[in-house]
């Protein structure tokens, strides 16, 4: 009625001859009508003049939005005819109903429809005659396509790097960051961090930290903390990493689920306690882990999510093979490694890969161990690269292969761009002291000095008790 403006007498009319003509027939719900085939449908709207129909389609989007306001199942729809009627919408409101349309796509896992509505709204943005206005859009649309690629491939496939760099690029060139989504910002942060740019990972985090704070935008908070976290975590830093990752958890407690859900994509929270556990163990922490991952559970049973259950369970992996629990680690490797399949999450699986092999060579199969670990760390992002090895090391040990081991520590050390990523960094070195502790006890000293003052420069109590472990073993 709204889009013919007839009268409601008349508008039922015009179903009735339609139906009996058999143009329509009845639909899904009492309230819906379809046509019976494509080819009538694309007959009809073909007599329709082009104007016409993009006056329809922008009546279209007014009325679904009167009628169901946000409602997120509409959203698709809405884009759809945003699109189809841009020639007589503004330019802003269509690109803000092609990104709704794409965050409601995405979090049904629609990621081929997310990724074309996106290359939409670039396609409009790009007519935007204000250079500024136009970039600044125009960078939001390019980190969330490129987050969407980094999900689907993972950060180190080609596409993904070359849409974070294009979003690098267009966030150096816009002055007034504040309008773009936090959690897109937290997305750049996280790139620059898997790919070892690590300080401006966490100079992007602070950015993001110091405007929210400015605004008293608590969810940008939590994005820019989280962020930081992330960038303190590769980094080696786990202290920063400890306090970050505490303070997202404690401002994100105060907001509703539903908040968190519509900024970052999924609640979030559940995730950032298993990611909080992981730190604590790591600190040494036992019981504060335990209690993170107590209230990890409870908020995942009360807001469940695959997206968050699969990151939780990708985090908590991690930590089995710090509580040395292959068989847990499996476990937990298989659980997120099917939920990633459900969410069509393709970053996961080098981390899958290097985790199960840890977890087989530790449970007796090194062979298939090492293999798997070698597969995997050729997919891990730069960040994660010393973990890969230390946990390459320790399945060569188990074969007693130490030479190449040995040979594969020397090469690492040798090769690493100024020590960027600390993380594992002690355990590289530990496992160096106790290759060399047979043929040279001086220099196996030295190592194991060497991992108990980077552990400690850290805040990785773990790490340390390790090394002094290993130290006392070989004495």
């Amino acid at each position: 009625q709204r889009l013919t403006r007839l009268s409601p007498v008349a508008c039922l009319e015009a179903f009735d001859l339609a139906t009996v003509a058999g143009i329509i027939e009845p639909g899904s719900s009492a309230t819906r009508h379809q046509f019976p085939h494509d080819l009538t449908r694309e007959a009809v709207y073909e007599e329709i003049p082009r104007a016409r129909r993009a006056e329809l389609h922008a009546a279209a989007v007014d009325a679904l939005i009167d009628f169901y306001g946000d409602d997120p199942a509409r959203t698709i729809e809405i884009a759809a005819h945003a699109w189809a009627g841009r020639q007589v919408i503004d330019p802003r409101t269509v690109i803000e109903h092609l990104i709704s349309g794409s965050r409601a796509a995405l979090g049904g896992y629609a990621n081929q429809r997310s990724e074309q509505l996106l290359n939409r709204a670039i396609e409009v943005a790009r007519d935007l005659p204000d250079r500024a206005a136009r970039d600044e859009i125009e960078l939001e649309i390019a980190i969330r396509l490129a987050y969407l690629s980094a999900v689907t491939l993972g950060h180190g496939h080609q596409k993904a790097a070359q849409l974070f760099d294009r979003a690098i690029e267009l966030h150096e060139r816009v002055e007034n960051t504040s309008a773009i989504s936090p959690d897109m910002l937290m997305e750049i942060s996280a790139y620059l961090s898997m790919q070892g740019r690590i300080q401006d990972a966490a100079d992007v985090a602070d950015e993001l930290i110091v405007s929210a704070r400015r605004r008293e935008d608590r969810l940008a908070e939590c994005a820019g903390n989280t962020a930081l976290a992330l960038a303190s975590w590769h980094l080696g830093d786990i202290s920063r990493t400890a306090t970050a990752i505490c303070r997202a958890v404690e401002v994100g407690r105060e907001i509703p689920r539903c908040d968190l859900a519509a900024t970052f994509g999924f609640p979030q929270l559940g995730n950032w306690l298993s990611f909080l556990a992981l730190v604590l163990t790591a600190q040494g922490e036992v019981d504060r882990a335990r209690a993170a991952i107590t209230e990890s559970r409870s908020e995942l049973e009360r807001f469940p999510d695959p997206m968050s259950a699969m990151w939780a369970d990708a985090f908590s992996s991690w930590r089995a093979i710090m509580d040395d629990d292959p068989e847990a680690a499996r476990r937990r490797c298989t659980r997120f490694m099917a939920l990633a399949k459900k969410t069509a999450t393709g970053v996961v699986q080098p981390q899958a890969e290097v985790v199960d092999g840890w977890a087989r060579a530790r449970l007796g199969d090194g062979e298939a161990g090492v293999r798997l670990i070698r597969a995997g760390r050729l997919g891990l992002p730069k960040a994660l690269g010393l973990v890969g090895v230390a946990l390459e090391v320790e399945a060569l040990v188990g074969l007693l292969r130490g030479a190449e081991a040995l040979e594969l520590i020397d090469g690492t050390l040798a090769s690493r761009d100024a020590l960027d990523s600390g993380l594992w960094l002690p355990e590289v070195h530990r496992w160096r002291g106790e290759l060399l502790a047979a043929t040279d006890p001086s220099e196996a000293d030295d190592e194991f000095a060497r991992a108990i003052e980077i552990a400690t420069e850290q805040g990785a109590y773990l790490l340390v008790e390790r090394a002094e472990a290993s130290r006392l073993g070989v004495q």
